[in-house]
């Protein structure tokens, strides 16, 4: 609007806009600093289809291990069902297949019900893990 109430045209509108953006844009130097780091300094910008190829079979043989460790956790009859794979997939993955492998074993030696054991002791490292100060049971 513009003085004494009078609307303003389209025109002027656009008119002022565009001078706002016009004036609104920086006027000072240009950097030439010399620029320290490259942009290909990552590790993916490194990476060539050999690494990546490495990297996929490592998974690849990673998810192997884990599943055979989920079918000994099964056979061991520590894990009763299997709906609950996708989640043991990922305990296994969290911390480590030969710590809850280590756990399993101390649960079958150490239990009157070792399945209740090892299900404490996975829930208790997985406790720890997300919270490193939480209070330690002895």
């Amino acid at each position: 609007m513009a003085n004494a109430g009078k609307p303003e045209s389209i025109d002027q509108l656009f008119h002022k806009e565009k001078n706002q953006k016009k004036y609104n844009k920086t006027i000072g130097h240009y950097d030439k600093v010399k620029k320290y780091t490259n942009d290909n300094l990552k590790s993916s910008d490194k990476s060539t289809t050999s690494d990546k190829l490495i990297r996929r079979e490592a998974n690849y043989l990673k998810n192997i291990h884990i599943d055979k460790a989920f079918e000994n956790l099964l056979r061991m009859e520590l894990i009763s069902d299997t709906k609950y794979r996708a989640w043991w997939c990922g305990v296994l993955h969290k911390l480590g297949v030969a710590f809850v492998m280590v756990q399993a074993d101390l649960a079958i030696k150490n239990g009157k019900n070792p399945a209740a054991l090892f299900h404490f002791m996975i829930n208790k490292e997985l406790n720890k893990s997300i919270d490193p100060y939480m209070p330690r049971f002895k």
